[in-house]
């Protein structure tokens, strides 16, 4: 899940925000945290649709604990984190209201109908909200900088701050930015020296078709070993690269590349057949059917047929090294089949979690908070960070919040409402224990101090503070196992 959410999922997701011009805060509390929170929402769903809806909740509810704690805590160690003040408070804010309105929807007894879909009514209010400040923001500093004549740049990101004064965005000191790096988080094309995309086109009207083909074909032993890059791998590498080669396959042959650096002629043409065999497993669409009168046409040799005719095309229509005009499109269902995979993988994670609880007697709900938890929160952590230390530190902040606020209001929200609907309107029904009191309280002592420490610090998160919301953790969990294990009702 790890693997298909850095590989594919995220940088989708960053394609996407770079083209609506997203700010760095706009960018964390919507599209950075949807990435950062794609595994939570996947075990959510699949958990619950699986029937056990209280390892769906713990789960995302520990998730929140680790996030706004582990996460939080090692970006303010990493990177001089300074926020802006309307921002802080919009995002923080309204995960507490999130968290509180999970509790008082366990204190109701069940999730009706109308708590799942207004859960999720009110996160797509959430982000609409933040997207009209930001447009309303965006024209009034226009505005300003025409009054004081500067040149207006759509590519220059101007940000107000709570005074009204224009500040350019984060971008922090260029010299300390991993440029290779930098190009998967903005999807910025680099220029490489290759021909333009006119030259290719002048040259390949000279040739047939059948000759391009032929060419393709002599060049691709070296591309091959190119994209390997075999020689200048390690000892660990070359064994890490063998031992994972199996799921480099088939991660790359199901799901298109999402960067146009990356693109794969080879994948690319196998990715509808493989993608589509995918999709008809996980979704049991073998067993569907059209009914034609008193018969029913198996669907799945319409789709295959359609898709060998869509790999045909791609095959005669692109080149080796150089993406397609309609490259765009990738990236839609790169997002699409990321999707998908981490689905499939959250349904397997979820059915092995259990069996291993009611193996060794350990209860959904501490299964949620712990393992599942911990290896969702991953994503987080490795995003979060890697985001911060390349100078974008208000976004990993930004997405801390941003991330368990669309997992309990939309993940639990769609998932709780999938239910609902399957199950002819019954609600779902999710007990309070203790070990769920424990973590409501161990993720409001964080925001608290969150709330109180920022402002107190110039709207900063120093790195002691970090310190101690990991502090603050490893006191939550300890209380957490003890009310698990029955000590504190000794």
């Amino acid at each position: 899940m790890v693997s298909v959410t850095d590989e594919f999922f995220c940088p989708s997701l960053t394609t996407i925000s770079s083209a609506f011009n997203l700010s760095n805060n706009v960018a964390g509390v919507t599209f950075l945290a949807i990435g950062n929170a794609a595994p939570d929402l996947f075990a959510a769903f699949a958990a619950s649709a699986n029937g056990s809806p209280a390892l769906a909740l713990s789960a995302v509810l520990g998730g929140t604990a680790c996030v706004v704690t582990i996460v939080l805590g090692v970006v303010s160690m990493v990177a001089d984190v300074h926020v802006r003040t309307v921002p802080f408070l919009r995002d923080v804010l309204m995960l507490v209201a999130s968290v509180v309105l999970l509790l008082l929807a366990l204190l109701h007894g069940a999730f009706d109908w109308w708590i799942a879909g207004g859960f999720v009514l009110l996160y797509v209010s959430y982000i609409v909200c933040v997207f009209v400040v930001r447009y309303l923001y965006h024209r009034y500093a226009k505005k300003k900088r025409e009054q004081i004549g500067v040149v207006d740049d759509d590519d220059l990101d101007v940000e107000m701050n709570e005074d009204g004064d224009i500040e350019l965005g984060e971008m922090g000191d260029l010299d300390d930015i991993d440029v290779d790096e930098v190009l998967l988080l903005s999807n910025i094309r680099s220029w490489s020296g290759a021909p333009s995309q006119e030259e290719d086109l002048s040259a390949l009207a000279n040739k047939t078709r059948a000759e391009n083909l032929k060419e393709e074909l002599e060049q691709l032993g070296p591309w091959i070993w190119a994209r390997i890059a075999w020689k200048e791998r390690s000892i660990q590498g070359k064994v890490s690269f063998i031992l994972l080669s199996w799921l480099y396959l088939l991660e790359n042959i199901t799901i298109p590349q999402t960067t146009e650096e990356k693109w794969a002629k080879p994948f690319a043409v196998l990715q509808p057949i493989f993608g589509s065999l995918l999709v008809m497993l996980a979704y049991d669409f073998f067993n569907a059917g059209i009914p034609v009168g008193s018969m029913i046409i198996p669907f799945w040799p319409l789709v295959m047929t359609l898709v060998v005719l869509l790999s045909v095309l791609i095959l005669i229509s692109t080149s080796l090294t150089k993406p397609p005009p309609y490259f765009k499109l990738y990236v839609f269902f790169g997002f699409v089949m990321s999707g998908v995979w981490l689905y499939v993988a959250a349904v397997e994670l979820v059915c092995i979690l259990r069996a291993l609880g009611r193996i060794y007697g350990v209860s959904e709900e501490m299964i949620g908070l712990s393992a599942i938890a911990w290896g969702n929160t991953v994503v987080d952590l490795v995003a979060n960070v890697m985001v911060a230390k390349r100078a974008f530190a208000t976004m990993a902040f930004s997405a801390c919040f941003g991330a368990p606020t669309f997992n309990i209001l939309f993940g639990l929200g769609i998932s709780f409402s999938y239910v609902i609907l399957r199950d002819g309107w019954t609600p779902v029904v999710v007990d309070l224990t203790k070990v769920l009191v424990t973590t409501f309280v161990g993720c409001f002592v964080a925001l608290a101090a969150t709330l109180l420490v920022v402002p107190l610090s110039g709207f900063r998160s120093p790195a002691k503070y970090g310190i101690a919301l990991l502090a603050i953790y490893m006191a939550y969990f300890a209380v957490a196992m003890v009310v698990e294990l029955g000590y504190a009702d000794r």
